[in-house]
């Protein structure tokens, strides 16, 4: 099922805040936090594919992780933990920690085997891409379209809002708490995939339906 918009921006508040913080969380941490900022429903399945969403569309920060760890709880599942660099998944407070190798009963072969290795940072693919002075964006899980922080850095506010421009008609968008300016793709004629550009004389965000 799908979240309302006021479902919607309670998730991307609360991971915005798990963010800020530098937080080792799941998608299920996400959840609850968001649950306790509205009486809306807020299906965990959605805020799991909005979270993964941020992830593989390079919203999080670069300096941002995600590995995947058992968990100590009912059946012991296998849970996707997203991290900063500096800490790792198994500092998730519920992940599951490797047994501790004993150098004296242990061969040697054996207690590196068993040493955690970070995995490598996962490619944050699909979502956006470079194009010559803009970007080709895709619609997120949530159907909202990201304008590029590097790309609004282009562009000044005019009255506390962004002007953008989409075929010929002016849509004036205030930038969320965390900063980032989000479009949902029913002001932008429902399609899935736009290129963002800046016009700076104008000093406008020019979206453009591929």
């Amino acid at each position: 099922m799908s979240v309302t918009a006021t479902a919607a921006q309670c998730i991307l508040d609360a991971l915005a805040a798990k963010i800020k913080n530098q937080s080792v969380f799941t998608a299920f941490d996400v959840t609850k936090d968001a649950r306790d900022r509205t009486r809306e429903t807020v299906p965990h399945a959605e805020v799991r594919n909005i979270v993964y969403q941020e992830f593989s569309t390079g919203q999080f920060p670069d300096n941002y992780n995600q590995d995947l760890v058992e968990l100590v709880i009912n059946n012991k599942p296998i849970a996707t933990v997203y991290f900063p660099d500096g800490k790792s998944a198994l500092d998730h407070p519920l992940a599951l920690q490797p047994p501790v190798a004993t150098s004296t009963t242990i061969p040697i072969a054996t207690s590196i085997s068993n040493q955690v290795v970070a995995a490598p940072k996962a490619p944050k693919m699909g979502g956006r891409s470079k194009d010559g002075d803009g970007y080709i964006c895709d619609v997120t899980a949530d159907g909202r379209v990201n304008i590029p922080q590097d790309l609004c850095s282009k562009v000044k506010l005019s009255g506390g809002s962004y002007d953008v421009k989409f075929n010929g008609t002016f849509l004036y968008k205030k930038p969320h708490k965390d900063g980032r300016v989000r479009i949902c793709k029913t002001e932008l004629r429902d399609g899935s995939k736009y290129r963002v550009s800046v016009d700076t004389q104008a000093n406008t965000i020019v979206i453009e339906q591929k």
